[in-house]
């Protein structure tokens, strides 16, 4: 009887707390109701009950308490043991975040998630006739409508504190309140970036200046979050994956100068920027150049990894055929040394390329690389024709100046001529009265007139070679600032950190024959002083050999490399200055302003040399 007793006990005990696991689950953005068994009546004991909520990843859940009365925590344990609820989110990597338990009758703040996976489990063990259970309202939200967190600016003097991207954006900058000058205190300041759910975001630190040293974080910092980060949960139940859900800068740029040490690139479609500061700059900052920090992001298509395929399965360059795939390159820890490693190929939306920005990863400018190729050209071109237009009517007025010059000769010749013949009548006539003096019948007149012409054409020629030699110094310092450190580096082990962050491709052999195109310039100006006629045929000679041939040599060597680059501009390796500008293009702009400095050079130097010659009495 005392077992008949016993196992209808455990019977009934079995029936009570059986409560089958509800699943809810919607695709679309929805709201309902979950509640204890019996409500608003008490609930029984025990109990086990489990609500298992689930939508699609586009989608968020959360949960608000319209109602909340549960037994009171135990007086000795001060724990919720007689009846509980406990809220388990599970967030897109798998990781369960469990909540506290909640019991008592004070109604919970409501929970708000960026998940799409949440379980409610409600428990009771004791026996209770008074207390009605739960009632809580779960609503399902798309993702996209779920703004950043609230924003607190401390000093209401400052703008810019917080924000979000706009539907379709590709690209933008996040601006620190009050840079470049200054930051506010006591400030939490939260950007949104959200982009399309099959995209990334990468983020590239441009400018970053929060604190004289890194220790200074309770100061200020940056912080980039992942936005589907879960916060305010207690402990996982599983172990996390190798994805980085926040990155924290403090301090400045000078703590991350590695490459790959001021970026950060998502795991999913959004992020949270948040600026923290307790208090302002530091008085040792004031007057400083920039202050704060500005930041650029991108949408990622996708990440290219070393054998062409997506890091992220989505199908690697055949997905991205129709964007821009970025080049990638090498950083190398010790250059010489062989240390290298491959840059990440990002793959980003064709408008992004030539828009003035690198949305490519640090130190990888290939979306930048060949923008201005085109203005480029159409502008050494107009620019090489406005000059060789200039000089060609510079030619003409000062060949019509001469010919007008000669007519004038011609007629006073003429004149001059007649003159003599009068005078020879007038001789004839006059000729008892003696010969006349030497030069009195005007012939040495004439050869001064000639003498001063010829003076007055060298002043001229003089001054307009002047005049060509500046430029052509000018570029002479360039050139000679270029060959030297790379002579210097490669035959002394002189280095120079300028130098090196420039980053110059190897000169070639006629860079080092035209260094010396300064001797005809020296030659020039010593011939001046007393016209020297034969230094300035040396000259002449010296500016061909110094100058145009070495020029010409190149101009025909990088022929081949200019014609692959107009082929196929993106595709090609030509070495470019800083990433941005191809040397082609740089070397074809410095021939043409190169050669034209030579040949007007050489052809007043002609027309020098013939004002010096002597001139020959008639």
């Amino acid at each position: 009887m005392i077992l008949l007793i016993v196992i209808l006990h455990f019977i009934i005990i079995i029936e009570c707390s059986y409560c089958p696991i509800k699943h809810i689950h919607s695709s679309t953005p929805t709201t309902g109701f979950i509640e204890s068994p019996g409500h608003p009546s008490a609930y029984s004991a025990p109990l086990d009950c489990v609500f298992n909520i689930t939508t699609a990843a586009s989608n968020v859940i959360q949960l608000s308490f319209v109602t909340f009365d549960l037994a009171s925590k135990n007086q000795l344990s001060d724990q919720c043991l007689d009846s509980y609820l406990l809220v388990v989110v599970v967030d897109r990597h798998g990781r369960q975040h469990v909540g506290d338990r909640l019991c008592g009758n004070a109604v919970p703040s409501s929970i708000n998630t960026m998940q799409s996976w949440m379980q409610v489990q409600f428990v009771t063990t004791a026996a209770n006739n008074k207390h009605r259970g739960f009632r809580i309202q779960y609503r399902i939200l798309s993702e996209a409508a779920i703004q950043e967190p609230l924003s607190i600016l401390g000093e209401p003097m400052f703008s810019g504190c917080g924000g979000h991207s706009t539907p379709g954006q590709l690209s933008g900058e996040i601006l620190s309140p009050g840079y470049p000058s200054t930051y506010p205190k006591n400030s939490t300041c939260n950007w949104l970036i959200r982009v399309e759910a099959r995209q990334r975001i990468y983020i590239r630190i441009v400018h970053l200046h929060l604190a004289p040293t890194i220790a200074e974080c309770e100061r200020a910092s940056l912080t980039i979050i992942d936005g589907y980060k879960h916060e305010n949960f207690g402990n996982e139940r599983k172990e996390s994956t190798s994805e980085t859900s926040e990155a924290k800068f403090c301090g400045s740029q000078l703590y991350y100068s590695e490459e790959g040490m001021k970026s950060y690139l998502s795991s999913a479609n959004r992020i949270v920027v948040r600026l923290v500061t307790q208090e302002g700059p530091a008085s040792s900052m004031i007057g400083e150049e920039r202050i704060g920090f500005k930041i650029v992001w991108t949408a990622v298509e996708g990440l290219i990894g070393e054998n062409g395929i997506d890091e992220g399965g989505y199908g690697g360059e055949q997905a991205c055929k129709d964007q821009f795939v970025c080049h990638g390159g090498q950083v190398c820890v010790e250059q010489g040394h062989g240390i290298c490693a491959s840059r990440s190929r990002l793959c980003i939306h064709s408008s992004l390329v030539c828009d003035g920005i690198h949305n490519c990863v640090e130190g990888d400018f290939s979306d930048e690389q060949h923008c201005y190729s085109r203005e480029i050209i159409t502008s050494a071109a107009l620019g090489f024709s406005l000059i060789v237009l200039t000089m060609l009517i510079l030619v003409c007025c000062d060949q019509f100046r001469k010919r007008r010059r000669l007519r004038a000769l011609i007629r006073e010749r003429r004149a001059t001529e007649n003159g003599k013949c009068n005078n020879n009548n007038n001789t004839n006539a006059m000729s008892s009265r003696g010969v006349r003096a030497a030069g009195t019948d005007g012939n040495d007149f004439q050869n001064r007139q000639r003498i001063a012409q010829h003076y007055q054409e060298s002043a001229q020629y003089k001054s307009v070679l002047k005049w060509f030699f500046v430029p052509h110094f000018l570029i002479l310092v360039f050139m000679w600032l270029k060959v030297g450190s790379e002579f210097l580096r490669y035959n002394f082990g002189w280095k120079n950190a300028f130098f090196e962050r420039l980053d110059m491709p190897a000169a070639y052999p006629w860079e080092y024959v035209w260094c010396l195109s300064f001797i005809p310039i020296v030659l020039a100006l010593s011939s001046f002083q007393r016209n020297k006629l034969k230094v300035l045929h040396y000259a002449y000679y010296a500016e061909f050999i110094c100058g145009i041939f070495p020029c010409m040599i190149g101009l025909g060597g990088q022929l081949p490399e200019l014609l692959e680059y107009a082929n196929d501009m993106e595709g090609s390796n030509t070495p470019t200055f800083k990433g941005i500008f191809p040397m082609v293009i740089i070397w074809y702009i410095f021939f043409a302003v190169a050669l034209q400095i030579h040949g007007f050079s050489m052809y007043f130097m002609h027309h020098l040399a013939a004002a010096w010659a002597p001139v020959k009495r008639d």
